[in-house]
């Protein structure tokens, strides 16, 4: 299934922007 290595990059991404987004809501505190 290509769709199946797709999602897991997704979700890659969105594990390495989950910090980023904290950080950004930290400095915003």
């Amino acid at each position: 299934d290509r769709g199946s290595p797709h999602r897991v990059s997704s979700r890659r991404l969105s594990l390495e922007l989950a910090p980023s987004e904290i950080a950004l809501t930290r400095s915003f505190q």
